[in-house]
This record gives structure tokens, C-alpha cells and sequence, in this order.
């Protein structure tokens, strides 16, 4: 597992998709996040649960704007961050042509705001004082069918949440 903050994520197979994804394989997750000791347990809790991705962090708006350029397959996003906050990232990555599944991740939402990001398109949110069950909920966003609507968007039709131990 490769958690960097400043370089390139490691080389990943040409035909790591969205689908079929089996524990071990490579995906791409983009980690938005200032906090180290949050960055390393999300990395921690991935290698625990056998997964294997290639995870880029960062933690500000300009390097989340420019690791946009590259192809994701799940973004993963704490709520506050110094001058810039995850609903602010998801509007940015809605605007993607093939937007990712967005994970809101933090210790500082709560029920309404979670069912908000929700709403406003994020796949799931997960409250950092359940961060052993965001493997499986990261699991679920790259394995996660790709309803297409008619106008080539994809569909916001599957959500999670996992808070306090209710999921």
C-alpha cells in the first residue's frame, strides 16, 4: 500500500475498472485529507481488510484540483480541511465528465449533514469513529453498478451510510 502526498500513486493494471474488483486488486482512491493520523488509519483499515490500492493523499484544494486531472476510482473526502471543505469537492468532482463514487469521511458530520451529501450526490458517508467499516463501503462504491441515465450521467440511485453503528 502506497499513501503519498506529494508524488504519483504506483503503477496500476490498464484494467483496473469499476467492476469485478476482488480484495488485493489494485483500484485508484484519492484520499482528500489534512490529518496524517486520519490519512495513515484509512490506508491502515485498507491493508487490514486485504485491499491493495493505489492511494494518492492530499491535503488542499490546489493538489485535490490537479489530481483531478487523473482517473479515479473512488475519492474519498474529509468534511473540514483549512479553507476548503468536502462539500466543496464533491461539487468539483460532480462537474467531472465521469464523476467517481465520492465517501464523505470525517469525525465532524452528523446524520443531516451526511444524508445532505447524500442528496447532493456523494455514494456514502462514513463517520471516522467507524473507520474499520470504510473498506466495505469503499468496496462497494468501485464494485457498484454504472446506471447510466439517458443523458450519460450516472445515476445516484445506490447510497450508504455507516454512523455510530447504524448502517
Amino acid at each position: 500500500m502506497h499513501v503519498d502526498g506529494h508524488g504519483e500513486p504506483p503503477q496500476h493494471r490498464k484494467d483496473s475498472g469499476r467492476s469485478g474488483q476482488a480484495s488485493g486488486e489494485l483500484f485508484r482512491a484519492l484520499l482528500l485529507e489534512d490529518s496524517d493520523d486520519d490519512a495513515a488509519l484509512v490506508g491502515y483499515n485498507l491493508k487490514r481488510a486485504g485491499l491493495n490500492p493505489a492511494l494518492r493523499r492530499v491535503n488542499g484544494e490546489r493538489d485535490f484540483r490537479a489530481a483531478l486531472e487523473e482517473s479515479w476510482d473512488v475519492i474519498i473526502s474529509d468534511y473540514e480541511l483549512p479553507q476548503y471543505d468536502g462539500l466543496q469537492a464533491l461539487e468539483l468532482v460532480q462537474q467531472l465528465p465521469e464523476p467517481p463514487p465520492f465517501i464523505l469521511y470525517s469525525g465532524a458530520v452528523n446524520t443531516a449533514i451526511g444524508k445532505h451529501f447524500v442528496a447532493r450526490g456523494a455514494f456514502a458517508w462514513v463517520s471516522k469513529d467507524k473507520a474499520a467499516e470504510l473498506p466495505a463501503v469503499i468496496l462497494s462504491a468501485v464494485r457498484r453498478p454504472r446506471a447510466v441515465e439517458e443523458d450519460g450521467r450516472t445515476s445516484g440511485a445506490w447510497s450508504l451510510r455507516i454512523e455510530n453503528g447504524r448502517g
